[in-house]
């Protein structure tokens, strides 16, 4: 209206503040790790700190994937659709291989109570705060994306 160019004042969109996120030191982990946890936690918690994998990547993990010949993972369709590997270390392969053979799940590694659907992210996401509770970290504010922090 006015032939001018319409400039959007800078009061109305403030810059947005940058936070580093929370991550977990290597004694924290330990602590977390020591403390009395199922073989269903225990393998979640060092699954998700191990490899760095995201919570809903972890729930189609599928037995199938793990290649313990050669210490890795083979992640189909993760985020943005695309596959990938993923480092698996020998202590996380033990654990997994010792929760394999109490809970023996049929297709994915992390299974719901319905035998051969997955675990819910929900649900994965409260099994790690109770790890949280059980090992005292629970007033960090630590969360199950914390483990992909503090891998990175």
């Amino acid at each position: 209206m006015l032939n001018k160019p319409y400039v959007l004042p800078s009061k109305l969109y403030p810059k947005k503040a940058f936070h580093l996120p929370a991550v977990m030191h290597v004694d924290e982990v330990r602590q977390l790790l020591s403390a009395g946890l199922s073989n269903k936690q225990r393998a979640l918690c060092e699954l998700l700190y191990s490899t760095g994998v995201r919570l809903e990547e972890c729930t189609l993990l599928k037995i199938g994937d793990i290649d313990s010949k050669n210490g890795c993972i083979h992640l189909q369709q993760g985020k943005g659709r695309k596959d990938r590997k993923l480092l698996l270390s020998k202590q996380c392969l033990e654990t997994l291989r010792k929760y394999y053979l109490e809970h023996k799940p049929k297709v994915y590694l992390f299974e719901g109570q319905q035998a051969g659907k997955p675990m819910h992210p929900r649900s994965i996401g409260h099994a790690i705060t109770m790890c949280m509770k059980l090992s005292g970290l629970d007033g960090k504010g630590y969360s199950a994306h914390t483990f992909r922090h503090s891998f990175a």
